[in-house]
């Protein structure tokens, strides 16, 4: 993994003698006047400027994947999950063989709670570059939230054959193994991991295992010295404090763990995301049981 945010670098644009390599976009077809100035006021910071130059580049030039693409990402990047995802599916219309894409849309409908349709995007992925379905653990996630947790499971099975070494792998999958057979059968098939070395995952890991308590867990991230630093690692103790409390049956304890996750979620792409996903998706649980 390690998990962090899932994006794809697929195109570069080099304004000096204009040299484009995009989305299939032959490198000798020039791009739209109004996409070089929406790139140069990306390039100020000016991204609402941006957004709206794109805009003009896209009805422009509408069979160019790159307009549609770019103004995706500056969407993506303001957090507008909805029309970014509108713009990605425009340019897999016009270039359905694009497994980059079709990654970075998959991460975009699991931002939205779009679940299944989270879940065939990645699929895709896997169809048009086989061999590389171990390396989707976004997948893993997004079959957890549709519910298909033996699924999941054997993604985070599956992924630990290329990344062994990180303990947010066995999260995941001692959740999977809860939801579906319950909390000691999660701490009975827990997968050994060794070598991760971010705080504060080793604390994560024996605390799955039965070895360390949530006092420890905490106290690891508190002892971060650096503040940026310290503040992810307090996001990781809560978010998975909150996963295991959830599988041992402490809602209401998990759902105080997976407030505070979502208090340091915004720095941290992807998963800071899904830490507020995953609040959103226990609370709903918890309706359901009453």
């Amino acid at each position: 993994m390690s998990f962090g945010t899932a994006r794809v670098s697929l195109w570069v644009v080099v304004l000096a003698g204009i040299g484009w390599t995009a989305l299939g976009a032959e490198s000798s077809v020039q791009p739209s006047s109004w996409l070089l100035e929406a790139q140069r006021a990306q390039a100020k910071g000016l991204v609402l400027k941006a957004v709206e130059l794109a805009g003009k580049a896209v009805e422009e030039t509408p069979k160019d994947p790159r307009a549609w693409y770019f103004r995706a990402t500056l969407l993506e990047r303001s957090q507008q999950w909805a029309a970014a995802e509108a713009d990605l599916t425009k340019v897999l219309e016009l270039n359905p063989e694009d497994a980059g894409v079709t990654r970075q849309r998959g991460a975009l409908r699991l931002r939205l709670s779009q679940f299944s349709a989270a879940v065939a995007d990645y699929d895709r992925v896997a169809l048009l570059r086989p061999g590389r379905l171990p390396e989707l653990w976004e997948r893993g996630i997004a079959l957890f939230y549709a519910r298909r947790f033996e699924d999941a499971r054997k993604q985070f099975e599956l992924h630990r054959s290329v990344n062994p070494n990180d303990v947010e792998n066995a999260a995941w999958h001692f959740a999977c193994v809860a939801q579906s057979e319950g909390f000691e059968r999660a701490r009975a098939l827990l997968i050994p991991v060794e070598g991760d070395s971010r705080v504060p995952m080793q604390q994560i890991q024996g605390l799955l295992a039965g070895k360390v308590s949530s006092e420890e867990v905490l106290a690891a991230a508190e002892a971060v010295q650096d503040g940026p630093r310290r503040e992810q690692a307090r996001f990781y103790a809560r978010l998975y404090l909150g996963m295991y409390e959830e599988a041992r049956g402490k809602r209401d304890l998990a759902a105080m763990h997976l407030a505070e996750a979502t208090k340091r979620a915004e720095p941290l792409g992807l998963m800071g995301d899904v830490g507020k996903l995953h609040a959103a998706w226990l609370a709903d649980e918890i309706r359901r049981a009453r």
